[in-house]
């Protein structure tokens, strides 16, 4: 179990061969630049506005040999929205090429590649990478493993279970923030909430000699052969990652529309240690307090990701550490709001809770905030709207572990 214990599975090793036999040699699916920056525009395929029968019809003759890259040297591969529309992709024995996979795929895999660039839209299985190095990597999945891999930063939004290393090391992991306008409907076509958020919940099958807690910063996993994988800094951006835009190599995404667009997936602090607070009398304490909101409070969840985004520019920080999306029943959900209450607090609000006792679909988020004075702010912002709002850290953390955690395993 990773250090913030919120994993709905147990991860399994891995027993497949690292050579993947069945892959086509045949490369006619790629769009690629030879000369990146005199030729940043792409030719799209299947981006066009088709109607749905044509659309059937396209998918009923697919071409596996589109979704394939292999033996690629030093070039820019784009597939643009509509372009791969949940099929598997797979990329071999690349060096130096820059991937823009802008579309929800079923699985990527990727092999023996280094020194490559990778944008992965929402896959709604699972993205598996073996026998690279030297790569950068900003994806959306339902789940995340690297075997044998060496040197490989990862901005992550990982959906459902634990991200993996296996043999790997020098792996370091950021969460996810990008957009362009597609990227929502792609994640509802993946079938993810942006609300899962396992990112920073690593688990390493091959631990080394030495500390692998994962909590430590960048500088003391790089070069440490005891430590597999830690954080990249917060601050860490695609950009930096990839070293350009979407709508520098796709025509379908313009810079203003890009600029408009917010990241559907909110901004989250993972497990990653946080930092000393202080003012003028001293330090202080981060608190915590735990938010419970049925699913389909849509402007509750948006008031939610706009203050944490508000408040990362701002002098009173507060983070979201974790958050899920959980189907309750009754009995849960009693628990839950149970776990909520605080006797040498102030009451739960009744409301509140007669609201989310009739939720009808039965499927909550909840979301651990930390922050300055969080508690008293959270209540302010969101007492008499449809959330439960824990009244002490006391009851922000057992709510935390009987939802993140208890739940998980029933």
């Amino acid at each position: 179990m990773g250090a913030c214990g919120s994993s709905n599975e147990k991860p399994q090793p891995n027993n497949n061969n690292n050579n993947n036999n069945n892959k086509n040699n045949n490369n006619n699916g790629d769009i690629k630049h030879q000369n990146e920056e005199d030729d940043i525009n792409c030719h799209i395929l299947g981006g066009g506005d088709d109607d749905d029968e044509s659309q059937d019809s396209e998918h009923s003759l697919v071409n596996p040999e589109d979704f394939l890259s292999k033996h690629k040297r030093d070039t820019t591969i784009v597939k643009g929205p509509g372009s791969i529309r949940g099929q598997q992709y797979t990329i071999d024995d690349c060096k130096k090429c820059r991937f823009w996979l802008l579309d929800n795929c079923a699985t990527i895999m990727i092999d023996d590649c280094s020194e490559c660039k990778f944008f992965l839209g929402p896959c709604e299985s699972s993205v598996f990478i073996r026998n690279c190095k030297d790569c950068k990597i900003v994806a959306a999945t339902r789940q995340f493993r690297t075997r044998e891999c060496v040197n490989i930063d990862v901005m992550l939004f990982c959906a459902a279970g634990q991200p993996i290393i296996e043999s790997s090391s020098g792996i370091r992991f950021t969460g996810f923030r990008y957009s362009y306008f597609s990227l929502a409907a792609q994640f509802k076509a993946a079938g993810m909430d942006v609300w899962d958020t396992e990112w920073s919940n690593v688990f390493d099958f091959t631990k080394g000699v030495g500390t692998h807690s994962g909590l430590v910063e960048i500088d003391e996993c790089v070069g440490n052969g005891g430590q597999n994988w830690c954080f990249l800094p917060p601050s860490t951006t695609a950009a930096e990652l990839l070293g350009k835009s979407a709508h520098e190599v796709c025509d379908q995404i313009t810079k203003e529309e890009q600029n408009l667009q917010f990241c559907p997936v909110p901004p989250t602090w993972g497990c990653r240690a946080l930092p000393d607070l202080a003012y003028d009398g001293g330090e202080m304490l981060w608190e915590s307090c735990f938010l419970l909101v049925p699913g389909n409070s849509e402007a509750v969840l948006q008031s939610v990701r706009d203050w944490v985004v508000a408040g990362s520019d701002s002098e009173n920080n507060v983070v979201i550490k974790r958050s899920r999306t959980r189907k309750l029943g009754k009995t849960d959900l009693k628990t839950v709001l149970t776990t909520l209450r605080d006797n040498d607090g102030v009451e739960h609000d009744a409301a509140s809770a007669l609201s989310l006792s009739n939720n009808v679909d039965g499927v909550f988020v909840g979301i651990e905030l930390v922050g300055e004075n969080c508690i008293e702010r959270c209540w302010k912002k969101f007492h008499g709207q449809a959330a439960g709002v824990s009244n002490s850290i006391a009851a922000c953390e057992k709510t935390a572990v009987t939802f993140f955690e208890v739940l998980a395993k029933m």
